[in-house]
C-alpha cells in the first residue's frame, strides 16, 4: 500500500498475532485503536475500508461509523469457517462486504447482510496465464525433488514452525540426498531470522521473492495453513498444510468454533480433502513425512493433485478483484 502511495500512518506489519498471542500485545493494539479513533474524528474521512483482521478492525469500524462514516470491509471475516455468531458484531460495524470468494457472497445473503463477490486479488494478474496441469518437475533434474518450506509469515508462526519443517526436511533428505530446498520471507530482516535458524546440512536457499516464484518449480510445499496456501495453489504445487495450535486450545475452544469440515483454504474450495492436512501440528513430524514421501514417489499421485488443485481454484480465475472492489466504493460514495 506505501508503494502505491499510501500515507501509513502507522506500520503494524511487525506488530501482527495470531490466537491468544494478541494477548501479548494488546497494550499497543489499545493505544493504536485509540490513536486510530482520534484520526477518524479529526480527519472525517468519506468512506473507511477495513481489510481483513477482524478482531482488531471491527473496532475502528464500529466507532467509524458512530461517526456517520460509511464502512466497508474488504476480503470478508471468516464467519462461515468458525463463531458465526459474530455476524451480529459485523452488521454493526459494517455497512457492506467485498468477499474474495463466491461462496461467501450467498452466505452473507442468507444472513440478511449485503455482500458482493467482487474475485480474488491473487488472480488479478494471473487471469490472462491460466494454471494448466504439468509434469511433475522432479523429471526435469534427475529425480531429485525440489521441495519449499514456508513456514508462515507472523513470528508465531516460524516460532512453531521453521524447526519442525526443517526436520521432516531431513527426514526426505534420508529418502533423496539430492534434494534441494528453498524458502521465502517477507523482507530481509524475517529472511536473516530464518538463516540464521536453519540447520546447515539441508543448505534452504532463502529469498524474499514471491511464494508463486518458488512453488513454480517445486514438486512439494510444506506450508502454513493461510493465505500462502491459495499462493501455493495458483502454481499448481502439491502441497502438505500445518497450522500449530496449542493442544489445550485445540480440545477446548478449537472443535466447538471450528464450523468446517477443513481448515485450508484449498481443501475449503474443493469442499473435500485434496492435499494433505495435519491441524492441529502439534509436532508430529513422522506424520508429515510419510505423506511427503508418498507424494514424491507416487508420479500419478502428483498428477491428481494438480488436477485437483485446478479444478478447485479455476472459479477464482478472473480477473476484476481491485476494480470490482474499486467500484463499491464509488457506489458507496454516491459518485
Amino acid at each position: 500500500m506505501a508503494n502505491a502511495g499510501c500515507d501509513l500512518l502507522k506500520n503494524t506489519v511487525e506488530k501482527s498475532a495470531m490466537g491468544f498471542a494478541i494477548f501479548g500485545k494488546l497494550g499497543l493494539f489499545l493505544a493504536l485503536l485509540k490513536y486510530i479513533k482520534g484520526q477518524l474524528a479529526e480527519t472525517k474521512p468519506d468512506i473507511v475500508v477495513v481489510i481483513d483482521s477482524f478482531a482488531f478492525n471491527s473496532h475502528i469500524a464500529k466507532h467509524a461509523r458512530k461517526l456517520g462514516i460509511p464502512v466497508l470491509y474488504y476480503i470478508a471475516p471468516q464467519l462461515w469457517a468458525w463463531a458465526p455468531w459474530r455476524i451480529g458484531k459485523l452488521k454493526k460495524s459494517a455497512s457492506r462486504v467485498a468477499s474474495i470468494f463466491p461462496f461467501e457472497a450467498k452466505w452473507y445473503a442468507e444472513r440478511n447482510f449485503k455482500a458482493d463477490y467482487v474475485g480474488n486479488p491473487l488472480f488479478d494478474h494471473d487471469a490472462d496465464c491460466p494454471p494448466e496441469t504439468v509434469v511433475s518437475p522432479i523429471n526435469a533434474h534427475g529425480g531429485s525433488p525440489l521441495i519449499s518450506l514456508l513456514p508462515g509469515s507472523r513470528q508465531q508462526e516460524i516460532d512453531r514452525l521453521w524447526v519442525p519443517m526443517q526436520s521432516i526436511a531431513l527426514n526426505i533428505l534420508g529418502k533423496y540426498p539430492n534434494a534441494r530446498f528453498y524458502s521465502t520471507a517477507v523482507d530481509t530482516k524475517m529472511a536473516e531470522q530464518l538463516r540464521q535458524n536453519c540447520n546447515p546440512t539441508l543448505g534452504v536457499e532463502i529469498t524474499t521473492e514471491s511464494i508463486e516464484s518458488i512453488t513454480t518449480s517445486c514438486d512439494l510445499c510444506l506450508v502454513a495453513s493461510g493465505t500462502a496456501t491459495l499462493q501455493v495453489a495458483t502454481t499448481l504445487c502439491p502441497m502438505i498444510v500445518m497450522y500449530y495450535i496449542s493442544p489445550l486450545v485445540w480440545h477446548t475452544l478449537g472443535k466447538l468454533l471450528l464450523r468446517t469440515d477443513h481448515i485450508s483454504l484449498v481443501n475449503i474450495l474443493a469442499q473435500k480433502e485434496i492435499v494433505p492436512e495435519v491441524i492441529p501440528f502439534h509436532k508430529q513430524q513422522a506424520v508429515v513425512t510419510q505423506k511427503a514421501l508418498e507424494i514424491l514417489g507416487d508420479k500419478k499421485l502428483q498428477a491428481k493433485i494438480k488436477a485437483d488443485i485446478k479444478e478447485a481454484i479455476t472459479p477464482l480465475n478472473q480477473p476484476g478483484a481491485a476494480s470490482n472492489t474499486t467500484g463499491i466504493i464509488i457506489e458507496m460514495l454516491g459518485l
